[in-house]
């Protein structure tokens, strides 16, 4: 089927190819009309339908020229002749474009891309059917406008559609004044029209519509006939209201920060209400009380919405000029004291004046001494370390400075101060009282604790005392005063070493047969008045066996204070008895043994004799032991200071 353009008569063709035939002979054509009764007389001109046979170059849409032109007229088969084998294009026409769409080709496979060659001798069979088409024209049946008064609606006996009726072709009157329409909607049978004012109730309503341009036609394009003054039903219930006005008179210049009330009054003695056109400056209550957000134009609109007997009232708008002023207070909030300052923090002012602040003060109290900034906090310098202070701010406009606010909290600034400590380097067990190299920036006396006092304690005066080996941290700390702050305290360890201790064993001697002596000890690096009791586990082992000779002796011990060293002894096994010679004084005794004499008990000068007088050796005599003596068996003479012994005994075993 062909789409017609509405109200343009052309001609359409349809392209069928035609199958090839039979080579060497005539090419035969036999066409089938089928019509309805009033086809010809719909169709204008005396030849109501034609078939057309054209002949093509080749197989593309390049016509060579009209071959074979049959009139239509009879619903008949129609038998003719084409002249010679080729290409060739056929359609059917017929001279009413709007009944062009009732008319099909059928009994030929159709192609619409390119010619099919025919050769000579074929014979092609083709049926025309055309049907009766619709050309009754839509009839309007109603016109009705909606409850609410906002559209018209036309509704048609059948669908409609048009692509070129605008809302301006629409003219309609209501209570003799003409009403705009917006808007064109179609849906099926109707066509709404959104109308540009609200149609009362009552009133008389008519719609007129030019359709000499076929713009609103059925689905066969089928124009429906104009409208003139075509009265319409009109269902609004919308009353005509009466009509009132607004009396508001300009304020007049305000000042920021005040909150004026505005009052207006309509004709109809209804309240009237208040809205802002401009808050980016202004709002205002329904009731008219104003805020002012900055300065510049505040424009205030009075509106009376009316009611069931009065139309809404046409807005009335004022202007008029928001002046700035200086700023109010800013609120104080917390001081805090640093060395010879103090940083106060603020908030703003609740009210800017309508004018952007400038600049913050804070001046001191006493002193006034002062410090300024754009924001919250400022930084008053200057201060005197131990004076106790406190602050106002104000805010400062285009306009002017604002009262000064409460003040603050009272603060006392303080100097910051160090600890200067060198560290410790390492100290020996018995080591004397110390002072610790440290000082506080401010000069302030400092204090010193000690996490371990088993190693060193912290006398009154301040000095480290050595108590034991080990490790200690020494803490040193400045609490500060009025004008100075706590130090950040220091600490340092303290390593304390163990001090020296030889231990040696004495030698001793003994006959076999005798029991081992309990050994004797002497000590080289005792401090603090430490002895033997001090120390742990003291004692001493030898070498075993019981028959003569020498055999070691070994000390041993252990200290947490002392780093040990030990002398081993020797204890001689003499062969058999040897005498002893007692001296007559206490404790004091003199026994030859292999080598020397066993001394105990004497100190000093040991002068020995033959007991012809010669001189035979002298020993110093410092300590119990065995001495080694050069002499031969005999009797000698022992002197020691006052006394003198004869000494008779074999003296070289």
């Amino acid at each position: 089927m062909l789409f017609i353009k509405p109200r343009l008569i052309i001609h359409s063709l349809l392209f069928i190819a035609l199958l090839a035939g039979i080579a060497g002979a005539t090419i035969t054509v036999n066409a089938t009309i089928s019509t309805y009764a009033a086809f010809a007389s719909q169709n204008a001109g005396a030849t109501p339908g034609l078939l057309i046979f054209m002949e093509s170059s080749s197989n593309d849409y390049n016509y060579a020229g009209g071959v074979q032109w049959v009139t239509i007229n009879q619903n008949k088969t129609y038998t003719f002749t084409l002249p010679s084998a080729g290409y060739y294009w056929t359609g059917f026409n017929n001279n009413n474009a709007s009944q062009a769409s009732s008319c099909t080709v059928s009994g030929l496979n159709s192609i619409t891309g390119s010619g099919t060659y025919i050769a000579d001798g074929a014979t092609v069979t083709m049926t025309i059917t055309c049907t009766e088409p619709d050309v009754t024209p839509p009839v309007i049946s109603s016109a009705v406008v909606n409850s609410a008064g906002t559209t018209l609606t036309l509704t048609y006996n059948e669908s409609v559609e048009s692509s070129y009726a605008a809302a301006s072709g629409f003219i309609i009157t209501a209570g003799g004044s003409a009403v705009s329409v917006t808007n064109v909607a179609y849906s099926g049978s109707t066509v709404v029209l959104t109308l540009g004012r609200t149609i009362g109730k009552s009133q008389t309503v008519t719609v007129s519509f030019d359709n000499s341009y076929e713009e609103l036609v059925d689905n066969t394009y089928n124009a429906a006939a104009s409208l003139s003054n075509y009265a319409v039903t009109n269902n609004s219930t919308v009353i005509v209201l009466t009509s009132q006005t607004i009396t508001f008179a300009n304020p007049g210049d305000q000042n920021f920060g005040t909150t004026p009330t505005l009052s207006a009054s309509s004709t109809s003695a209804l309240t009237v209400a208040f809205t802002s056109s401009t808050t980016n400056v202004c709002t205002i209550t329904t009731a008219g009380a104003l805020t002012f957000l900055t300065t510049g134009t505040c424009t205030i609109n009075a509106d009376q919405a009316g009611n069931s007997t009065y139309a809404a009232a046409t807005t009335v708008s004022r202007s008029f000029t928001v002046n700035a002023v200086a700023p109010g207070a800013p609120t104080i909030g917390t001081a805090t004291a640093g060395d010879a300052q103090a940083t106060i923090s603020f908030t703003a002012p609740a009210s800017n004046g309508g004018a952007a602040i400038t600049s913050y003060t804070m001046t001191s109290n006493p002193g006034n001494l002062t410090a300024s900034g754009s924001a919250s906090p400022l930084t008053v310098t200057g201060l005197t370390n131990g004076t106790s202070y406190t602050f106002t701010v104000t805010a400062t406009n285009s306009i002017g400075t604002s009262v000064a606010s409460e003040a603050s909290n009272a603060v006392t600034p303080k100097g910051a101060q160090t600890i200067t400590f060198a560290a410790f380097t390492d100290v020996t067990y018995g080591d004397a009282d110390f002072a610790p190299d440290a000082e506080a920036s401010s000069g302030l006396s400092l204090s010193f604790t000690s996490d371990n006092e088993s190693v060193a304690k912290i006398t009154d005066a301040g000095l480290v005392q050595i108590i034991g080996a080990g490790n200690a941290t020494i803490t040193a700390s400045q609490v500060g005063n009025s004008a100075y702050e706590t130090a950040t305290t220091v600490s340092h360890d303290l390593t304390v070493v163990k001090a020296p201790l030889t231990i040696s064993v004495q030698n001793d001697t003994i006959s076999e047969g005798d029991s081992d002596p309990i050994f004797q000890f002497t000590f080289d690096g005792f401090v603090n008045g430490d002895e033997a009791s001090d120390l742990t586990d003291l004692t001493a082992t030898r070498d075993p066996g019981t028959t003569a000779g020498n055999y070691t002796i070994t000390p041993s011990a252990s200290s947490t204070n002392y780093d040990l060293d030990f002398v081993n002894g020797t204890l001689i096994i003499l062969e058999g008895t040897t005498s002893i010679l007692t001296l007559g004084l206490p404790n004091m005794s003199v026994r030859p043994v292999q080598g020397g004499l066993s001394l105990t008990g004497l100190r000093g000068n040991l002068e020995i004799f033959t007991l012809r007088g010669e001189h035979v050796q002298s020993l110093q005599v410092n300590r119990d032991g065995v001495y080694a003596v050069n002499l031969k068996a005999g009797s000698y003479v022992l002197r020691l200071g006052p006394w003198t012994w004869t000494l008779s005994s074999s003296l070289d075993h």
